[in-house]
């Protein structure tokens, strides 16, 4: 709540914290998520694989922009509560240099999770590091001898991410409900002592709620909403604060695959795609 509140309202810069917030909001983004996860033995291991899709409008932010992307990840148990996990997501966009939907960036993210109990609340408590690397065709610079195509430098950003749960008993079945939080301080890779995100406290936020119904601990079909917020720093007459806001619903089915135990003893920690987005 204090990132959230502190990267709303100012600038980290003393040349910019008094400068006018303004709040700017995307054309609301309905998305398809597909997905399928594949346990190993005992369920400490899960490898999965992922595709976000637009219904109509690309997802467009200074660090990210997709059409749609795919992701494999590995997410595994170092003990019954901490969970570290690695995935390569490919996003792809029409680039600068053609009209052509291609690979826009592949993105690396890894992550350290607590994943605890409160009562019955589930808690996530985590770290993650991602990583930006863009293809070329991304930039295009305009120089006296013409335009020259090239690619963005690369952007890295580390977040903290907060999460409560609850699983509700319906039927056989159980309906879930997680709500998520994760801020992010963003940096270029080339260029951090003049980079853009140097002006705000912190550079990226979502905030996430998921709800759905876990079928046989095997099958979950569930929708999510969201509110994808970019910060950045102005540079005008009158420089202000930009709040771009891109609000997110989206569908999801996640087939659960577990070869080696028995579904009916499978316990709901098997269940991974909370913690993984």
């Amino acid at each position: 709540m204090f990132a959230e509140a502190k990267a709303q309202s100012s600038s980290s810069t003393p040349a910019a914290a008094d400068a006018q917030v303004i709040k700017t909001y995307a054309q609301p983004l309905y998305q398809f998520n597909p997905r399928i996860d594949f346990l190993l033995k005992n369920n400490r291991t899960s490898l999965y694989l992922e595709s976000v899709m637009n219904v109509q409008y690309a997802y467009s932010s200074l660090v990210e922009q997709y059409y749609w992307n795919g992701k494999f990840g590995i997410d595994h148990a170092i003990t019954n509560k901490m969970y570290i996990g690695i995935s390569e997501k490919l996003n792809y966009s029409f680039l600068n240099s053609t009209s052509k939907i291609s690979l826009y960036d592949y993105t690396t993210r890894v992550y350290l999770q607590h994943r605890g109990k409160i009562k019955s609340l589930l808690f996530l408590k985590e770290v993650l590091y991602e990583q930006f690397n863009y293809t070329n065709g991304t930039l295009t610079l305009n120089t006296n001898q013409g335009s020259t195509v090239t690619k963005l430098p690369t952007v890295g950003r580390i977040g903290l991410g907060l999460g409560l749960g609850k699983y509700f008993k319906i039927g056989k079945n159980q309906l879930a409900v997680f709500g998520s939080y994760r801020a992010f301080v963003e940096f270029d890779l080339k260029n951090n002592k003049n980079s853009y995100f140097n002006n705000r406290f912190i550079d990226y936020t979502l905030l996430r709620l998921d709800a759905g119904y876990l079928i046989n601990k095997s099958l979950y079909i569930g929708v999510y909403v969201a509110r994808d917020t970019n910060f950045g720093y102005v540079v005008a007459s009158t420089p202000y604060d930009s709040n771009n806001i891109t609000p997110i619903g989206g569908l999801v089915c996640n087939l659960i695959l577990n070869p080696f135990s028995d579904s009916k003893k499978q316990e709901n920690e098997a269940f991974r795609y909370f913690y993984t987005k």
